[in-house]
């Protein structure tokens, strides 16, 4: 893609569909994976659950889509739009958006240990593309600036109070900048992604937007280790806070499970990004009377980092701890 085109923040490679060696994830042949994510022990997320677990709160997971029919993401996607075409919003031929979806708000499947992290949130699909390739482009359903732009619009104006973007450009689109400052003005929070080297095709350490935007938090992904990556991930003064990209296990387009960027595959911001928007659910629910900019205020406050009174380009903030937000007094 140009140097105005849209880089989805997945893995660097197509994500790989082995939930063991030598198994494919396949939709038609529904497979589960049984071990809970191990995003969720590094986050705190168990705990975390006590004090809330997101109902209440809409996230728009502005995306290639979300697969109403998975297991996990039955009654819940409330509504959405399709940008792209006069197709159904709530399907999703790339696995993208759907996978962002069950990291946010999976619900519990017997067999299976996938559970989103606000797994009492509903979903939008905002479906601004079909597919990241030169197919794609040809075609005209690949990611735009306009597209994603008009995907915040319309969720700022029908309910949501998070909206994810595991998408970034590096153009600053006027339409893209309005929708998030819309966004903000009607009090919702757009969390989004500062990049993956992987899938960029400027490796310079230039603006990604919508994350260089005032008022959005902006994320990067480490290991399950916490450990930043430079092959995976830009430094830059628009990462705020930094969650698990690695080894991510969450819902398979229509049917069953699988683990994205799987083992030591490089982290994904894409991945990173749904965590920090299922934890925003978590504080927004809690907090419901707060701005965006205090949800936010609260994940950068309690992350965890090596100095507590500085930021750094790489880790931001740190690593979001959601269990640790109600403890910060506004």
């Amino acid at each position: 893609m140009g140097l105005v085109a849209v880089s989805v923040s997945g893995p660097g490679a197509a994500p790989a569909r082995a939930l063991a060696p030598g198994q494919e994830c396949d939709p038609e042949d529904p497979q589960f994976v049984t071990q809970a994510p191990p995003a969720f022990d590094a986050l705190g997320i168990p705990r975390a659950h006590q004090y809330s677990r997101g109902a209440g709160v809409t996230v728009a997971v502005v995306d290639s889509g979300v697969h109403a029919q998975n297991e996990h993401l039955r009654e819940v996607v409330v509504d959405g739009v399709n940008v792209v075409e006069d197709d159904p919003h709530d399907r999703d031929a790339f696995e993208h958006g759907t996978a962002v979806a069950g990291i946010i708000a999976a619900r519990h499947v017997d067999g299976s240990a996938v559970l989103g992290v606000a797994p009492e949130a509903m979903l939008q699909s905002v479906r601004v593309y079909y597919a990241d390739s030169e197919r794609a482009e040809e075609e005209d359903v690949h990611p735009k600036p306009q597209r994603i732009a008009d995907g915040i619009a319309w969720a700022a104006q029908n309910g949501a109070q998070i909206i994810n973007v595991s998408m970034s450009t590096t153009e600053d689109h006027p339409d893209l900048r309005a929708a998030v400052q819309a966004a903000s003005d009607n009090g919702v929070l757009v969390v989004a992604s500062t990049g993956n080297r992987g899938t960029a095709q400027v490796q310079e350490a230039v603006p990604r937007y919508p994350a260089a935007y005032d008022g959005v938090l902006g994320v990067s992904g480490v290991d399950r280790a916490g450990i930043w990556h430079a092959v995976a991930s830009f430094e830059s003064e628009h990462v705020d806070v930094v969650a698990p990209g690695q080894h991510v296990p969450s819902a398979y387009l229509f049917g069953g499970d699988c683990i994205f960027s799987p083992g030591d595959s490089a982290p994904s911001s894409s991945w990173a990004t749904a965590y920090v928007s299922g934890a925003a659910a978590l504080v927004a629910a809690r907090y419901p009377d707060e701005t965006p900019q205090q949800w936010a205020h609260r994940l950068q406050a309690t992350a965890t980092r090596a100095s507590t009174a500085e930021r750094d380009d790489r880790m931001g903030w740190g690593l979001i701890q959601p269990v640790a937000a109600p403890a910060v007094h506004r």
